[in-house]
Parts: structure tokens; C-alpha cells; sequence
């Protein structure tokens, strides 16, 4: 996805991706970034690692900088037939040691909302339940 990006991106002077080395943000200075975007990553994480995902999203963020962040929306017909479904099929079976995890819509504007970010919006294309944020400047 990264070569894809720093591809289409060839030739903005203003953009830095980076892969992270390691899960969380904690490799990345605070104050440093303009946008944190994420797609297609958190139903890879439970509850507690979306978790401090969006809060040092919070932390590695510049003053009016932007969140947007993405998952599988469970509360979509699509999304909650395809859990509903596996659910059924797994019901006295040993489950796998790993499953995506969709989210809904309150579960991701409380993480955005409580790790400090203002102006808080929650968009749904089906099947994805997209949440954008921004880091206020200081008063």
C-alpha cells in the first residue's frame, strides 16, 4: 500500500509516509505529523490496540491536524451477515486464533472523541464506517 501511495504521491513535495517498524506509534515523534490515516488495518486489532492507535494518533499529531481512520462497520447488513454467518459456523468448533473484528460507528468516535480530538464525524459507505477528527489548535 505504501509503494502504491508513494506512488500516486510522486512529485508532492509535502508528504511523508512511513512504515512503521513495530505495532503502535510509539517509534514516531510527538507533534510531527499533519494527517494520521489508516484504512484497512484496525479489524486487525482488538479493542485495546485500536485504542492506543487512536490516542497516539492524538499524541504524534501537529496542532489542527487530521484523523481519519476506517474499519469494517458491523452495524452495515453486509458486515453483520458475514459475522452473523461465521459466528454460526464456528458455534462447538475450535475458532481460528485470529478473525478480523469489525467495529461500530460509537466504539470508533469514542476512541477519537476521548483521546482528545474535537470536531468528531463519523461517515458510513457500506461496508466501511469511516471516523475523521482534528486536533485543535490551542486557544
Amino acid at each position: 500500500m505504501l509503494a502504491t501511495a508513494a506512488e500516486r504521491l510522486r512529485g508532492v513535495d509535502n508528504v511523508r509516509l512511513v512504515k512503521l517498524q513495530q505495532i503502535g506509534l510509539d517509534q514516531l515523534e510527538t507533534s510531527c505529523f499533519d494527517l494520521v490515516y489508516s484504512t484497512n488495518m484496525l479489524a486487525h486489532l482488538d479493542q485495546m490496540d485500536r485504542w492506543c492507535y487512536v490516542k497516539d494518533s492524538f499524541r504524534v499529531l501537529r496542532p489542527g491536524g487530521r484523523l481519519c481512520i476506517d474499519n469494517v462497520d458491523l452495524e452495515s447488513e453486509e458486515v453483520w451477515g458475514a459475522f452473523a454467518s461465521g459466528t454460526e459456523s464456528y458455534r462447538g468448533a475450535k475458532r481460528p486464533p485470529y478473525n478480523p473484528t469489525p467495529s461500530t460507528a460509537a466504539e470508533l468516535a469514542a476512541y477519537a472523541s476521548r483521546a482528545g480530538f474535537l470536531q468528531v464525524q463519523v461517515h458510513k459507505r457500506s461496508p466501511l464506517v469511516i471516523v475523521t477528527a482534528v486536533k485543535l489548535r490551542p486557544a
